[in-house]
């Protein structure tokens, strides 16, 4: 999947955006339950995740990239 590193909101969390059309219903509920079942990230909105550390995007990016 095409995604980027980012920083979000005020205090600049590290977060990941994907590009438009990339995901599917489907693949946001799979990574929804993969962050929710490894405590990893936040949906923001409908392509962008935050997360507290840059460790926890380092792992979504590992998980989630083709």
């Amino acid at each position: 999947m095409k995604m980027s590193s980012v920083e979000v909101g005020l205090f600049k969390l590290p977060g990941v955006v994907f590009e438009r059309d990339v995901l599917t219903p489907e693949k946001v509920e799979q990574i929804n339950a993969w962050c929710a079942e490894n405590n990893c990230g936040k949906q923001m909105t409908d392509l962008l995740w935050s997360f507290k550390k840059p460790t926890q995007r380092d792992m979504f990016i590992l998980r989630w990239s083709e």
